[in-house]
């Protein structure tokens, strides 16, 4: 036996599908708005909003005669963490030119750097040590640590450095732009910079 459609048959089936359609993406949607649109409503919000808490500003302090003792002004620190065990010639290199990258967008955006590194060059263009002291006991305890610090404390004797060990500052400048990779073609002020930051 066959059962032949008619067209109103037909098409009847068709608008039975079409409307059961309908009635899926309804309920779906009601789902996705009425049931769940809460939660996907944190979600959004939350992706979208980041509460940061600032602290008010102190204001000028004077003293008696309206010279300031102490006021607020605004600065950023910017803070570079690297890997320690990431130290081959290659990773360092390549950390100097992030440095450099860096100095690059702090100054384009009125930041300054703070310059700390304790090699100078003098009026004469000689490099040497400055440690913010001319106290000469002082000066040799904080050469000693700094040298300490940065691996170029080989060998002492009665409390001074020896012979062939004890390199001036710029053989140690020089070998510092090695050790760090600093491009040859910047200039000293340039570099004293980035060892500052090093």
């Amino acid at each position: 036996m066959k059962i032949e459609l008619t067209d109103n048959r037909r098409l009847f089936v068709f608008m039975a599908v079409v409307f059961m359609l309908f009635c899926a993406l309804i309920i779906q949607l009601a789902n996705l708005t009425i049931v769940q649109g809460t939660e996907y409503a944190d979600k959004a919000s939350s992706r979208t909003k980041e509460e940061i808490i600032t602290t008010g500003a102190r204001g000028i302090i004077m003293d008696c005669n309206g010279v300031p003792l102490a006021y607020d002004e605004k600065s950023y620190d910017v803070i570079f963490y690297k890997d320690p065990s990431k130290n081959s010639s290659d990773e360092r290199a390549h950390f100097t030119l992030i440095l450099m990258r860096a100095i690059e967008i702090i100054r384009k955006n009125g930041g300054v750097i703070n310059d700390n590194f304790s090699i100078k060059r003098n009026e004469e263009g000689l490099f040497e040590f400055d440690f913010g002291t001319t106290d000469l006991v002082v000066f040799a305890k904080r050469e000693q640590n700094w040298r300490r610090d940065l691996q170029f404390l080989d060998k002492y004797k009665d409390g001074e450095l020896e012979g062939e060990y004890k390199r001036n500052p710029e053989d140690i400048y020089t070998i510092m732009r090695t050790r760090y990779q600093i491009p040859p073609e910047l200039g000293y002020e340039e570099a004293r910079l980035l060892l500052s930051i090093w």
